[in-house]
């Protein structure tokens, strides 16, 4: 690129922008002295443009170029593809790993009830998120004495909330925030809730 390069001669760094060819020793590795408008700062280069051994591309040029850096695609949602291998839970509550095919009607139905996941892992996690659910709402169900027990604007609802840094058993309110499942008669049922199964409500909680 640069073997008929002159003294004085005008060229562009990636970094430094415009600089001056000051100096030729073409018995040097880097037989280019160049010295940038921006500070004075003088930099050595090989004829390529290259100003290390290990560069993968050049960065100097005899002209200015424009660098255009691509913008981070966005993540698109998970579909399998026809013909792919995908994982999605059987009936008993199986992990099952398939190949999709887009006229299969089972298929286009585990789909759309949101029943496939691109790896084995996503699989069993939702496995274990559906039996917390099961196990936090049986609970509840026995704690309220063997019901789910309706919101009443007129009076305090005892709930906990699973989207601060911590549950918080003292939250109450008299707009219906949280599904039915999810009330208890009262603050001390509430703190027994969360003693007892601690774990399965920062499991849903992380879904």
């Amino acid at each position: 690129m640069f073997e008929n390069a002159k003294i004085g001669d005008k060229v562009w760094e990636i970094e430094l922008g415009w600089g001056e060819i000051v100096n030729i020793i073409k018995s040097s590795t880097y037989p280019l002295t160049v010295k940038f408008n921006i500070n004075g700062s003088i930099m050595t280069f090989d004829l390529s443009g290259k100003y290390t051994k290990i560069a993968i591309n050049p960065t100097l040029f005899w002209d200015e170029i424009n660098v255009e850096i691509p913008k981070k695609p966005k993540p698109e949602f998970w579909k399998p593809e026809n013909g792919e291998e995908a994982y999605y839970i059987s009936i008993k509550g199986e992990v099952v790993e398939s190949t999709y095919w887009y006229m299969d009607t089972e298929d286009k139905d585990v789909v759309e009830q949101g029943n496939v996941f691109q790896t084995e892992e996503e699989a069993n996690k939702e496995i274990e998120l559906r039996k917390a659910k099961y196990r936090v709402k049986k609970r509840i169900w026995e704690l309220n004495g063997g019901e789910f027990i309706e919101f009443n604007s007129n009076e305090y609802n005892w709930s906990f909330d699973l989207c601060s840094d911590k549950i918080i058993p003292e939250f109450w309110s008299k707009i219906k925030s949280y599904p039915s499942w999810q009330y208890l008669k009262t603050k001390k049922l509430v703190k027994q809730l969360i003693n007892e199964m601690h774990n399965d409500l920062f499991l849903i909680r992380s879904e």
